[in-house]
């Protein structure tokens, strides 16, 4: 039987990195008593899959991962005995059919908050709104093959600047894939402005979306 959960991933769990995020569920399905398949051959495992694994130190509310299980589960019941097994900070949040593949996923949503110590947040919103609507930003970016220059300008959506007083909030949608966009990159881009760059930042996921921007579950 093939199962999507998501889940979040909050607090001190954001530093957890992907390796030991996928040691954490197989733990965590054990201790949940739920009897997961396992691959075939020499090494077998258990057929976990996260969809976009995220960067350490960035949250999300909106996590995949499929599963497989050699049985039928109580969705609901699963539910309660992953929430009690998992560490604090992740949290089963449902269980559904595993649907569309990831590689359907197009676009997700992303929050930023952006502290600056010496300058007023509302004195920074024009400046950058100015900054990011240049016809180019062009960063550093590492890829298989190395390092090259990467436009970020078309790998993002609906950026939109606010701010609370206290801090500035960056909301958008950025390219999950082909290209990929790492939120982070939004940093990158700022390191070379001319006072822009926040003096701390931290970035959540929000939503998934394929192609159409349809939600993607």
């Amino acid at each position: 039987m093939k199962y999507r959960l998501k889940f979040s991933k909050n607090g001190s769990a954001s530093y957890i990195s992907h390796l030991d995020l996928m040691r954490t569920f197989q733990r965590a399905f054990s201790r949940a008593g739920i009897a997961l398949k396992r691959s075939e051959g020499f090494n077998p495992h258990p057929l976990l899959f996260i969809a976009l694994p995220l960067s350490v130190g960035q949250e999300s509310v909106c996590e995949l991962l499929d599963f497989e299980t050699l049985y039928p589960l109580d969705a609901p019941a699963a539910i309660d005995a992953l929430s009690f097994a998992l560490p604090d900070g992740i949290e089963a949040l449902r269980i559904t059919a595993a649907g569309a593949k990831f590689a359907k996923i197009k676009w997700i949503s992303v929050i930023g908050t952006f502290f600056y110590d010496n300058t007023p947040p509302e004195n920074i919103l024009a400046r950058l709104r100015e900054y990011f609507a240049a016809e180019k930003l062009i960063i550093r970016k590492k890829t298989k093959r190395g390092e090259g220059n990467f436009d970020i300008q078309g790998a993002y959506r609906d950026l939109r600047f606010s701010t609370d007083g206290v801090s500035v909030t960056l909301s958008a949608r950025v390219s999950a894939q082909n290209p990929t966009m790492n939120p982070a990159l939004f940093i990158d881009a700022l390191a070379s402005s001319d006072g822009l760059l926040p003096d701390a930042a931290r970035f959540i996921r929000t939503d998934l979306f394929d192609e159409l921007l349809a939600p993607f579950n």
